[in-house]
């Protein structure tokens, strides 16, 4: 798929997913800090979060994301899913998320119940 392509789902994602268009959102301690930015949208804490994980790595990594105690809950759960990349992604148990990003990637991670 081209970059056309790529900025309609952006729109579209968007346009359908309420937190992504609300003014809540929070920045977030994630590893490697230099390869790595990542933050939280929400409508209203505990309601709809979305952790968007940016990786500036030509580079393959693991993410370790730190969440605050208000949102601890949707950290804890086993899958969650990517939607920009349409995929499932299974999460570790404990401690700080660990996101699998593959290089000179984004991953917009929801609930995947949701």
């Amino acid at each position: 798929p081209g970059l056309r392509d790529y900025y309609k789902k952006l729109i579209t994602l968007r346009k359908d997913t309420p937190s992504l268009h609300s003014r809540q959102w929070q920045p977030l301690d994630a590893a490697p800090s230099k390869q790595v930015y990542s933050y939280l949208r929400y409508v209203e804490p505990d309601q709809q979060p979305l952790i968007v994980v940016l990786n500036f790595s030509d580079r393959e990594l693991e993410a370790e994301i730190a969440l605050p105690k208000a949102f601890a809950a949707f950290g804890q759960q086993p899958l969650l899913r990517d939607l920009l990349a349409g995929e499932v992604v299974a999460m570790t148990a404990a401690g700080p998320l660990k996101v699998p990003m593959p290089a000179w990637s984004a991953r917009i991670l929801a609930s995947a119940t949701s």
